[in-house]
């Protein structure tokens, strides 16, 4: 077997095949999980196996790495046979309490720093020929760093968000098609919108040196947009840029200001890239303003919500049939409106077909694929769903959302490992985004397996933290935060959390019910009832959250649950014979 295992995130890839290259040029034979697992074998038994048979385990230490699940399995693995291990330091990343636990001592040394890495390798009992022949020449992500921040809406009556946010989701969309920029993506962006975070702590947070911010006012049909275009670095506004017109020239401002980004960058940008950078969605101005308002119709994420978007989109793919990401659109808020709000079976015919629309225009890709396996699991065809997920992630293997798919997929057929590892892998991939640390956390609790749901909750209580410190007012994730405090260990601070979080007058019925579920949890079992009751009052009436959720188990059989679920049923029947 190899003599080094590397443990590492997906997202630092480049910097781990540049380390593996020249360890292997060396005479070092390495084991590297994308290049020495064959495709029949187990994983974990496969990472089991290398890691004892190795010498010495190097572990990649960055933002993503110290929050991986794998990597912390694979150091704790490595300690436990006494294996020697050398952190190699790719970026300041603050580790959690259990990976730290198992490199206090041990020097970082950084990445470039070849003679450190080579006597670090010699003190391991692994010694390189020829010390002036190994340089590491670090494949460091060379692309200029963008950040398009949450356009303002500026209107007095608020009622142009949805145009500033499909700007800024549509300028993400073209300059991420630059090969030479990196943009922060639109699920990270979003969580900032209305954020009083500052430009400087998100460049030190995101590693972003760009930033461009704008701002939209509208006044009947005439439009105005105010763009400008920060170096973090400098401190230098690169340019600023007032644009006005009609609704219908939004096409025209969007290249207009896509162009000023890449002359503020300074890129000389061939032919396939240019058109690439102005390539639309569509060629009709109405379909695309119908398609940005579903959008934001869609994300309150309610029943009106999502019956508006369904409308918007289907006019839009009206105006325009070969409006290919239209009729994906329409086809995932359909979805949607099926899982949450018990839609009958012939509206997933109707998305069907909007998905093989959109498949004939651009073709199976991942996103096409990613909507069938999901479609699929609202059909309870697990099997199919789970083709579909690999082929989604076949086709685009660092889409952190096709994994998603995979996850569910995994899940729908009992494969409740295989879903944890698949979550494990989107939040890899997208280690900022709260939902998916948490995913973890919540697979691992479903597996029953308690040790693992701990370690995962502690590596995302600090991603939750980050969140919450940008958005307060988010109730359901704090309420997430507080189940993962009590699920790491710490049940005075879950207990103050919910507390906290109780007290406030504005909350849902779905928050105050989890929020009686946390209180299940930590053991007050009289502030779980007042909060049960809270929420039947706001307006629960999903009956088997109450009766099949195993949260529940403890008190079921008391008086006092029993008093509560029988005005559960008094108040359904009520409403029912009021119909």
């Amino acid at each position: 077997m190899a003599e080094i295992f590397i443990s590492y995130s997906r997202k630092d890839s480049t910097q781990a095949d540049e380390l593996v290259e020249q360890l292997t040029s060396a005479g070092i034979e390495v084991w590297i999980d994308r290049t020495s697992i064959e495709a029949s074998a187990s994983w974990s038994a496969e990472i089991s196996r290398a890691i004892v048979a190795s010498r010495v385990v190097i572990v990649l230490l960055s933002t993503a790495s110290v929050r991986s699940e794998n990597v912390s399995k694979e150091v704790a693995l490595a300690a436990e046979h006494r294996k020697g291990i050398l952190p190699i330091q790719l970026e300041p990343a603050n580790m959690p309490d259990d990976l730290a636990y198992h490199l206090a001592g041990i020097q970082r040394i950084p990445l470039n720093d070849a003679t450190g890495i080579a006597r670090g390798l010699s003190k391991l009992g692994l010694t390189i020929g020829d010390i002036n022949t190994f340089v590491v020449r670090s494949k460091q992500d060379s692309r200029m760093s963008l950040m398009i921040l949450p356009f303002d809406d500026l209107t007095p009556t608020s009622e142009a968000a949805w145009l500033a946010d499909g700007l800024c989701s549509e300028l993400i969309s073209r300059l991420s098609r630059l090969p030479e920029v990196r943009v922060v993506d639109w699920n990270t962006t979003q969580h900032f919108k209305g954020s009083r975070v500052k430009t400087v702590d998100l460049a030190r947070e995101l590693a972003v040196r760009y930033f461009v911010q704008g701002q939209v006012r509208t006044l009947g049909n005439t439009l105005k947009v105010t763009v400008m275009m920060l170096d973090i670095r400098s401190g230098d506004h690169i340019w600023s840029e007032s644009l006005r017109g009609s609704i219908s020239d939004l096409f025209a401002i969007e290249d207009e200001v896509a162009e000023r980004v890449v002359d503020g960058l300074r890129l000389v940008i061939s032919e396939v890239e240019r058109r690439a950078l102005e390539a639309r969605p569509t060629q009709n101005a109405e379909a695309y303003e119908l398609y940005l308002r579903a959008r934001e119709c869609s994300q309150p994420m309610t029943r009106d919500g999502h019956e508006a978007a369904v409308s918007l989109l289907g006019r839009a793919v009206e105006l325009d049939p070969s409006f290919a990401e239209g009729h994906l659109e329409l086809a995932a808020t359909i979805i949607r409106l099926y899982s949450l709000h018990e839609q009958g079976q012939d509206v997933l015919r109707t998305a069907r077909a909007h998905i093989e629309r959109a498949a004939s225009i651009v073709g199976p890709t991942s996103d096409v694929s990613e909507l069938r396996s999901l479609l699929a699991q609202m059909e309870r065809d697990g099997n199919t769903a789970l083709e579909h997920a690999l082929e989604s992630v076949r086709r685009d293997p660092e889409n952190f959302a096709a994994y998603q798919s995979l996850a569910l997929a995994y899940r729908s057929l009992g494969r409740l490992e295989e879903s944890a590892q698949a979550w494990t892998t989107a939040a890899d991939l997208n280690p900022d985004k709260a939902e998916l640390s948490n995913r973890v956390a919540v697979a691992y609790y479903e597996l029953g397996d308690r040790e693992r749901m701990r370690d995962a909750s502690k590596r995302a209580i600090p991603v939750f933290e980050a969140h919450l410190r940008s958005h307060p007012d988010d109730w359901g994730s704090r309420v997430d935060y507080i189940t993962l405090l009590e699920w790491a260990g710490h049940e005075e601070r879950a207990l103050e959390e919910a507390e906290n979080v109780e007290a406030m007058e504005e909350l849902d019925p779905r928050t105050l019910f989890n929020i009686a579920c946390v209180y299940i949890h930590i053991g007050h079992t009289d502030r779980a009832f007042r909060a049960l009751r809270r929420s039947i009052n706001r307006g629960l009436r999903t009956i088997g959250w109450v009766t099949e959720l195993p949260d529940f188990d403890p008190v079921r059989n008391t008086p006092e649950f029993e008093a509560i679920l029988d005005e559960l049923r008094g108040r359904i029947a009520e409403e029912t014979s009021s119909d």
